[in-house]
């Protein structure tokens, strides 16, 4: 972006990544939530294809926070 150095910029993603890190028993916890509410109010519809749907969706939103 021209109206960000690129030192900012850098120091912004490593940081972000550093919290991502320190979080990362939080964010597993969440993960498993997320699992346990699938296969609870998905009742039988649990195939390993809708649970890769899930986990891709999950990740797109994480990677729209992590830009954020």
């Amino acid at each position: 972006s021209p109206t960000i150095s690129e030192e900012a910029l850098h120091q912004a993603i490593l940081q972000c990544i550093q919290k991502v890190v320190e979080d990362k028993e939080d964010i597993l916890k969440n993960l498993r939530d997320v699992q346990e509410n699938i296969i609870l109010f998905s009742g039988n519809q649990i195939t390993p294809q809708s649970l890769e749907k899930q986990i891709d969706k999950l990740q797109q939103e994480m990677s729209a926070l992590v830009k954020i």
